[in-house]
């Protein structure tokens, strides 16, 4: 495992979480070490299998792409966005 790229060591930890065929995953910033081919992949397989997935991610092609719903914190209050792009705008700006 040592040896193994922080991409190789994520790509293997989503065929072990594949191979228990999760209902929902829990994903923390899930492309963060991939490369783009890496990405389609999991979103490939997230779709494929159409499980569940709770994600936080600072990705704005992953989530355009994959999301069916968003949430932003917004003054210590979960807040459900029809459209994160603006969500996006507005941090870029700042």
């Amino acid at each position: 495992m040592s040896r193994l790229s922080a991409e190789q060591r994520a790509r293997l930890a989503m065929l072990l979480l594949r191979l228990t065929e999760p209902h929902l995953y829990l994903l923390d910033e899930p492309t963060n070490h991939l490369d783009i081919e890496g990405q389609d992949l999991l979103e490939n397989e997230l779709n494929e299998h159409e499980t569940t997935c709770l994600l936080v991610s600072h990705d704005r092609a992953f989530i355009t792409n994959f999301a069916t719903r968003s949430w932003v914190i917004e003054n210590k209050k979960l807040i459900e966005v029809d459209d994160p792009a603006p969500v996006f705008a507005k941090l870029i700006a700042e």
